[in-house]
């Protein structure tokens, strides 16, 4: 029980250098720019930054978010914008050139991935992933953070 944790600390870790050396640095981009992306993709292509905050699942501070909108705006990946409702909130809106290069990084991304799975069982990776988020969701209930939960389920059926 000791090690999962550590596990756990080590494939984040892992996984975020690897995707930064593999995949996000030839877009310029590292894991956590490229989730804002992703996220605003996903969401309709405009949020608050509060809620693109949220929605990114982003544990920085928000002066660390503001920097990466900045330099997702000064490269014409993002768009930040006024709330026509309230003035005080500052939108931010994913460019055609943000939602282009987000689509090339998923394709790298299966490249890569493909490569690197590509000695391992459908069904073990699948057990695998699937026992780690159970852990991750109740260790987030715990932790007072199960709002974060994404309400979409972690596989699609292909």
């Amino acid at each position: 029980m000791v090690a999962f944790p550590r596990i756990l600390i080590m494939a984040g870790e892992i996984t975020a250098r690897a995707g930064d050396a593999l995949i996000f640095e030839h877009f310029g981009l590292n894991v956590a720019k490229y989730s804002l992306l992703a996220t605003l993709s996903h969401c309709g292509g405009q949020l608050s930054m509060s809620a693109l905050k949220d929605q990114a699942r982003m544990m920085r501070s928000s002066s660390n978010l503001t920097q990466m909108v900045d330099d997702l705006e000064n490269r014409h990946l993002l768009l930040r914008i006024s709330s026509k409702e309230d003035r005080r909130v500052s939108l931010v809106e994913i460019t055609a050139e943000g939602r282009a290069l987000s689509e090339q990084v998923m394709v790298k991304y299966f490249e890569i991935m493909d490569v690197y799975l590509k000695d391992f069982p459908t069904n073990e990776l699948r057990e695998a992933v699937m026992a780690m988020i159970k852990w991750i969701w109740k260790a987030g209930d715990a932790a007072g953070v199960g709002h974060l939960r994404p309400t979409a389920a972690p596989f699609d059926e292909n």
